[in-house]
């Protein structure tokens, strides 16, 4: 969420225009990368053996 809020806040404090299509694209492929890193992570923590006991 630290890139959509930094292009959020971005957009008010210095005056930027957040709404470009190169700004929302930006935001979309970060969106998508971090849904991937979060799949794959938990992926990987749910395939992880057992601690022996």
């Amino acid at each position: 969420m630290i890139p959509v809020f930094g292009a959020l806040l971005s957009a008010l404090f210095p005056g930027e225009t957040v709404l470009e299509w190169r700004n929302l694209i930006a935001l979309v492929l970060v969106l998508v990368c971090g849904g991937i890193w979060l799949v794959t992570t938990e992926t990987a923590a749910a395939s992880a053996p057992a601690p022996a006991g």
